[in-house]
């Protein structure tokens, strides 16, 4: 890859490797808040009105800690990182926060994205996420995702993306 792609990859890579680092070493909890922690904010400082998924330490944290799977072997922990970029884990956690306050459902998500064939030509992958995630919050509504088992989390979702497709590209 040359030019502005190659950069893109580069940013992308360098992004997983910081999230998996701020995940693995700072020793920070889910209520705790990365930047803060790590220059030293006191409180009352500028940032504590702000969200923890507002500032790129923030946001790479969860990213890593939404993927973080301790059942995985050693070197596949974070393997999920790869599967979505940085745009589509902020539709997930930033403005989805009812979906990102769920590490099993993201996983779930993660999952059965990991496994659909879009057709590139009809549909793109940023709506159909839209999709797929608007019917998750519906459904969220009557059913407790974290109360489900591992298969069942790969099967709601896939049957909500299967679901999605078919109203994106108008097949029945």
């Amino acid at each position: 890859m040359t030019g502005r792609y190659a950069n893109r990859e580069l940013a992308a890579t360098f992004a997983i490797t910081v999230a998996e680092i701020l995940h693995k070493n700072s020793g920070i909890i889910p209520a705790e808040d990365p930047v803060a922690v790590e220059i030293g904010v006191p409180p009352g400082g500028n940032i504590r009105h702000q969200h923890q998924t507002r500032h790129v330490f923030g946001r790479l944290w969860w990213r890593a800690h939404l993927v973080h799977d301790s059942e995985a072997e050693e070197g596949d922990l974070y393997a999920a990182l790869n599967i979505l970029g940085e745009s589509a884990f902020d539709q997930i956690y930033v403005r989805r926060t009812s979906i990102g306050g769920s590490p099993s459902l993201v996983r779930g998500i993660l999952r059965v994205w990991e496994e659909i064939d879009v057709p590139r030509d009809e549909v793109r992958e940023r709506a159909l996420l839209r999709e797929l995630l608007m019917r998750v919050l519906r459904l969220q509504a009557f059913v407790s995702f974290d109360s489900l088992t591992a298969d069942d989390l790969d099967e709601e979702p896939g049957k909500l993306a299967d679901e999605s497709l078919r109203a994106l590209t108008g097949r029945a």
